[in-house]
Order: structure tokens, then sequence, then C-alpha cells
């Protein structure tokens, strides 16, 4: 089998697996290298491409699609520095958790640490601005290569969609000659049909988070606990639209109020009603009304308290006093009748 007929099998299906796993938007900053993979994305209909030259401004393009919609965008472009102008982009993708599938096309490794033009050591370019790099390694005629091209590029996918959303790596090296060319083979027709048999919907299915239940217990107890707080939203994932309203109802429960940033989706969209906001009125003048008399019971029952331990230590006070009296009386009695038979016993 001819390398171009290889390469061209193995494109196609590259091309085939991003729409079959949901991939929709591909935005390619075409280069020599990169021919193989730019001829099969145009032949694949599922993928709307979109051909910007500059490979910031394309990265850039393919964030701010991703980021509207909550899908993976693709970006692919030719080996070497052209590589090097998506960090930015990537940077951005990292820390905003925004799914991105970064396609470099790269010279094979014959080509590589002996000065070839336009060839940079591309592994691990974007180091840890992405979720996962994935090396497809140089097309060879080899069902189980398919296979093996197939399932990393789906891994990868998964990985740029969760749950840790982000962009991740594909490199894949190709070789001279370039130009796509038909199977002309039983073998090379053969390996066509292998990879046809391969392609078909892909359910992407990343694992999801779930908050610890201990931890919003606490939460909801701090946020109970203190009366005057602000609850400040900044720029979010799309699927964060669907949460929106959820945002507005822990503000009207905790009378808290929202500040979103320049980049927030509360900025846009629809708002609380007036009829939202006099029910979470009435409901927190209630609340602070039954704490109110809760508070002004305590303090009646306070001072009634009081007021019965100060009546109870009067009258024990004055019965004190009484007996002291009534001692002292008695103690005057005794001394007067002890005088009194004293000055009789001298008479006699």
């Amino acid at each position: 089998m001819t390398t171009a007929a290889i390469q061209t099998t193995w494109s196609e299906l590259l091309a085939a697996t991003l729409a079959d796993a949901g991939i929709a938007t591909c935005v390619i900053s075409p280069g020599s290298r990169s021919t193989p993979l730019v001829a099969a994305l145009a032949g694949e209909g599922r993928l709307e491409l979109v051909t910007i030259i500059d490979e910031r401004a394309a990265a850039f393009f393919a964030l701010g699609a991703a980021r509207a919609t909550g899908l993976p965008a693709a970006i692919v472009c030719t080996s070497g520095t052209a590589a090097a102008h998506y960090l930015p982009a990537i940077v951005e993708a990292s820390l905003a958790s925004v799914p991105l599938v970064v396609i470099t096309a790269d010279r094979p490794p014959e080509l590589q640490d002996c000065g070839a033009s336009q060839t940079i050591d591309q592994i691990d370019l974007y180091g840890r601005f992405v979720r996962g790099a994935f090396d497809l390694g140089a097309p060879v005629g080899q069902v189980p290569a398919l296979r093996g091209l197939r399932r990393k590029i789906v891994q990868a996918i998964t990985l740029a969609r969760g749950p840790h959303a982000g962009p991740v790596h594909i490199e894949v090296p190709l070789r001279k000659p370039l130009e796509p060319a038909l199977p002309s083979t039983d073998d090379e027709r053969a390996f066509a049909r292998a990879a046809a048999d391969l392609r078909g919907p892909v359910a992407i299915t990343p694992p999801t988070l779930a908050a610890d239940v201990a931890a919003l217990a606490a939460l909801a107890d701090a946020i109970a606990a203190e009366p005057d707080g602000v609850i400040v939203v900044g720029a979010m994932p799309a699927a964060f639209a669907a949460h929106r309203d959820a945002v507005f109802a822990l503000a009207a429960r905790a009378g808290y109020p929202v500040i979103a940033e320049a980049g927030s989706q509360l900025r846009f969209g629809p708002r609380p009603s007036a009829t939202t906001h006099a029910v979470a009125t009435a409901a927190n003048t209630a609340a602070n009304t039954a704490a109110s008399t809760a508070a002004a019971n305590t303090a009646a029952n306070t001072a009634a308290a009081n007021t019965a331990a100060a009546n109870t230590s009067a009258a024990n006070t004055a019965a004190n006093t009484a007996a002291a009296y009534t001692a002292a009386a008695n103690t005057a009695a005794a001394y007067t009748a002890a005088a009194y038979t004293a000055a009789a016993y001298t008479a006699a």
C-alpha cells in the first residue's frame, strides 16, 4: 500500500470520528503538512469548516464558538511554529474550562531533531494547559492502528468535555506525499472498507461531579448565619444558563444582592419578575418579624424572671431582718430578767 493511500484513509477516518463524536465546528489554518487532514475535513459534510489563516485568530474564534455553545470546537494547523500560535487561546480555554480540540500536523519521527524545516518538538507543547495530549503516531496500513486512532480521538473529546472541561491536544505526524490518493489496489480498498466499518455515532459520556451533601448543608448554615452577604457571579460555562434561576432563588432566599461582572451570563436574559421580588421580600420581612417577636418574647421572659428574682430576694431580706429584730428583742428581755433576779437575791 502506498503512503498517500494510507494517509488518505487515515485522515478520512479522523474527520469522520470527529463528526461521530459530536464536533460541529472546525477552524482550519491551512499549511503544507496538514494537507491530508484539511482535504479529509473538507469532504466530511457534517462539519462546519471555517478557514482563518492566522493561527492565533483561528484559535480565539474556536474558543468563542465553544464558549457560546458549550460543545467542543476543533482547530487544525500545520507543523512547527504554527502550533505555538495556538497557546494564548489554549491558556484561556484551560482557565475558563472551555472544551477545545487542538489538532496539529507534524513531521514524522525520521525528520525530528535533524534540522528539517518547520519542525519542532510538539509533544507536550502546551504543557499543563491541556487536559491531555495524544500522539496518534505516523499512519500505518494496519486495521488495529485504525481502531487505535478512533479510540484516541474519542478519548480526547471525552476528556475535553469533563468532568473538568478544557482543551486537549492531538498530534498527527504525516509523511510525504501529502496529496490525497484514492485506493487503487486490493489491499488499499480492503483497508478503506475496514476504516468505513469503524464509523458510526459515538456517545460521549464524560464523568460528572456531584457536590457533597454535608458540604452543602454547611454552606447553607453559613449563609443562614450571615444576614449581610453578596453573591458575585463571573463568566461560567454555557451549561450555566440552565441554573440561572437557582442563583436568583438563592439571592431571594438569603436576601443577598447579586453582582454580575462584565462576562457573566446573568447580565443578559430574563430576570426575576417584580412578583418574585415581592414574594421574596415578604418572606424575608416575615422571617425578620418572627425573629423580632421571638427576641421580644425572650426579653420579656427575662425581665419577668429578673423581677421575680428581685421580689424573692427582697422578701428574703425582709424576713431575715425581722428574724434579726426578734432575736435581739428576745436577748434584751433575757438580760432584763437576769438583772431583776440578781437584784432580788441582793435584797434578800
